[in-house]
């Protein structure tokens, strides 16, 4: 897919708000891991836990990797969202390929599917 040469006014602030969100993820998982976020930032991808690895951790430190692992996915689907929108693809559902709804994606400017599609996954899910 190609890359889109410029962005727009509106995709420019879009970038930004999507970029202040990723910072604000990784200094979330830094905060839980008790590391330099500048050290997150070059090992975001590394952050992988199983039920295993976490058996020698106290609860807490339990929970604090879980959250942290949530972040990890969050700070993912943001810089797939960049992605997205340098591509021109910004704000269509991945799934159905319509629109996802304005509301939701001034919301969660990150999210992949529209509504629906977002309602069907879940109940396949449960």
């Amino acid at each position: 897919m190609q890359i889109k040469k410029k962005l727009t006014d509106r995709e420019q602030k879009l970038f930004q708000i999507l970029a202040n969100e990723k910072e604000k993820a990784i200094r979330e998982i830094a905060r839980l891991l008790n590391k330099d976020a500048s050290d997150i930032r070059t090992t975001i991808t590394d952050i992988a836990v199983d039920n295993g690895d976490l058996s020698f951790l106290d609860e807490n430190k339990s929970t604090d990797w879980m959250l942290a692992k949530t972040y990890n996915e969050k700070v993912k689907n943001i810089e797939e969202a960049m992605l997205r929108l340098a591509r021109g693809e910004y704000g269509l559902c991945q799934r159905c390929g319509q629109p996802i709804e304005e509301r939701r994606l001034e919301t969660l400017p990150f999210v992949r599917y529209c509504f629906d599609c977002q309602s069907e996954l879940e109940k396949m899910a449960e």
